[in-house]
């Protein structure tokens, strides 16, 4: 199954982003004490698997964003300033980690599917070519 285009491809993304907002909202209302970053990694897989490598990586930048801000507007007290940027970097690259081998996996499937059925078609007129040479009939 390749990644998908179309109408499909934008609902799912659309409801993606949909999912990416709530998740923020829902970070920014149990604030900074609760880890809630873990369930950012639920938009960023479906956008790599269903949409690829580009709208996986841009999914990983627009969570990272929507981590920061729920973490800023928390006022979550950093030792040092610079500490924020420093945790939404850490989050962004995993978050960016996930979105690429998501749609490495799905592109690996997909490959090994294709080629499946190019062994089994090369099965397949392999016996018929067999048949004919058997049969002493001439080979189309």
């Amino acid at each position: 199954m390749p990644f998908m285009t179309g109408k499909r491809r934008t609902g799912i993304m659309l409801a993606n982003i949909a999912i990416l907002l709530i998740f923020g909202w829902i970070d920014y209302v149990t604030g900074y004490e609760f880890g809630f970053f873990i369930f950012y990694f639920l938009p960023v897989s479906i956008a790599a698997w269903y949409g690829g490598r580009k709208p996986g990586i841009a999914m990983a930048c627009a969570s990272a964003v929507c981590w920061y801000l729920a973490d800023r507007m928390t006022h979550h007290p950093y030792p040092r300033p610079y500490f924020i940027y420093w945790e939404t970097f850490a989050r962004y690259v995993s978050f960016l980690t996930t979105a690429l081998t998501v749609s490495k996996i799905h592109e690996t499937v997909d490959n090994g599917q294709r080629m499946k059925e190019e062994r089994d078609r090369a099965l397949e007129e392999n016996r018929e070519l067999k048949r004919q040479l058997q049969g002493g009939a001439d080979p189309p």
